[in-house]
């Protein structure tokens, strides 16, 4: 299975404002990466950032949604990576599908939020941080993503 590892950690560097992208996530000052080091901890910033967000949602663009979703997906799914017990890679929607039941690729189309899956290994467990950041700009603080990956840190086989 081919991995998309360091596309998504460039993305996550384009979220820490490391990278340039295609235009920018929105109201970048907003946010204090200087605490954003890839901790578990560090996401108790990104949920205050998304907060932030969820409130002033009217104001964001198409580009600095998809930023945002990519990007911050990306660092959230980096976090989960770097700290897990689990062993986790980046996989794109398609290898992932491929051999997966019609039923699965109803349950989860493709889309923006879902083009890439965090694939625990020797469990063949998926989580979707992407997915996680457009539900707390959608929905609110119930998508806490800094409870989300403590689960799939802290997730055994």
């Amino acid at each position: 299975m081919e991995y998309l590892d360091e596309m998504f950690d460039q993305f996550s560097q384009a979220f820490l404002g490391e990278m340039a992208g295609d235009g920018d996530i929105p109201y970048r000052d907003k946010i204090n990466t200087t605490s954003l080091n890839y901790s578990l901890d560090s996401l108790r910033e990104v949920d205050n950032y998304l907060k932030i967000l969820h409130k002033q949602s009217r104001g964001i663009s198409d580009i600095e949604y998809q930023n945002l979703v990519v990007w911050c997906g990306a660092y959230i799914g980096e976090v989960t990576r770097r700290n897990a017990t689990l062993e986790y890679h980046w996989v794109h929607y398609e290898e992932y599908m491929k051999n997966k039941s019609d039923s699965l690729r109803n349950a989860i189309p493709l889309s923006l939020t879902t083009h890439a899956f965090l694939l625990a290994i020797d469990s063949n467990y998926i989580t979707m941080p992407m997915n996680k950041v457009a539900r707390w700009l959608d929905e609110g603080e119930a998508n806490n993503v800094y409870f989300y990956a403590s689960v799939d840190i802290s997730r055994k086989k």
